[in-house]
């Protein structure tokens, strides 16, 4: 009883302060829209706010702090699944391998479409490292669930072996991107790497 009122109350409280922090997030940016500006716009509570904190509030601020609490309750259910999986609650991408493969994908679009000369429209240009990097981490992540899972199961073991391994393949592939990479590739590289 004890036990499911303390948790209730962790509950509680970190949905009060996701709550705080999704309103503090609408009322911060590069206009100055003051807090209560914000609320008033959230709440349509009046119409005598200038149309222009209306638009920023509701067409920018609130649509991308929808995306980053969207984007944060998809990877706390992914890092759940991994925990559970693993029977370990450090358990993160890196230790089979996705992270590694997402790296090598983001790669090989930044050295391949440069060095093939393919440019694209402003609006692509900013998408093909990330869905190359998705890709990536895609068929890592199928590539180790199959070499794991055979006609007896899945072996966290041999999944685990497996994240080893093509963590070190993925490594040495983005070596040698790194080796065949003109100036400004390795400057895209760079940033890349440290973005991740």
């Amino acid at each position: 009883m004890l036990r499911n009122f303390s948790n209730t109350l962790v509950f509680s409280a970190f949905a009060i302060l996701l709550a705080l922090s999704s309103v503090y997030s609408i009322t911060v940016g590069p206009m100055n829209i003051s807090f209560w500006q914000s609320i008033q716009s959230l709440t349509m509570a009046t119409n005598d706010l200038a149309p222009h904190i209306n638009l920023v509030i509701h067409d920018i601020r609130l649509p991308r702090t929808l995306l980053c609490m969207l984007v944060g309750a998809i990877l706390a259910v992914c890092g759940a699944v991994m925990q559970g999986l693993f029977r370990n609650p450090l358990a993160e991408p890196g230790i089979i391998g996705v992270s590694a493969g997402a790296s090598l994908g983001g790669a090989l679009a930044i050295v391949g479409f440069a060095a093939l000369g393919i440019e694209f429209p402003e609006f692509m240009a900013l998408m093909v490292v990330p869905i190359f990097a998705f890709f990536g981490g895609a068929l890592t992540t199928i590539l180790v669930y199959r070499l794991g899972t055979s006609k007896f199961g899945t072996s966290v073991t041999i999944m685990l072996l497996a994240g080893v391994a093509i963590s070190a393949l993925s490594g040495a592939a983005i070596g040698y991107l790194n080796f065949i990479a003109d100036d400004q590739m390795l400057r895209d590289l760079s940033l890349w790497s440290m973005a991740h």
